[in-house]
């Protein structure tokens, strides 16, 4: 939550969010992760759904980033903050 920039545009945002996933275990790529499951918890996929549920509360839904940008920081921040204390 501390990372996320409602100014963003898109491809920072994602740079971002990859390097989030990078440094929690998380690997930035599908396909390396695929060349090598072992090495991580998971995927910038699974990072993304986590982000995606804990907006939603759905598995599918239009682009996350359109989504946060539509909500605002406020609703965002209170949306992880109400998943973290709920789902942790």
């Amino acid at each position: 939550i501390n990372q996320y920039n409602i100014t963003d545009d898109r491809e920072t945002w994602y740079l971002e969010l990859k390097e989030f996933a990078n440094n929690n275990g998380y690997c930035p790529s599908v396909k390396e992760y695929n060349q090598n499951p072992s090495l991580y918890k998971g995927h910038i996929g699974d990072v993304c759904e986590i982000i995606r549920v804990s907006l939603t509360s759905l598995k599918e839904s239009p682009d996350i980033y359109e989504i946060m940008q539509v909500y605002g920081y406020d609703r965002v921040v209170n949306r992880f903050n109400y998943f973290i204390e709920n789902f942790d």
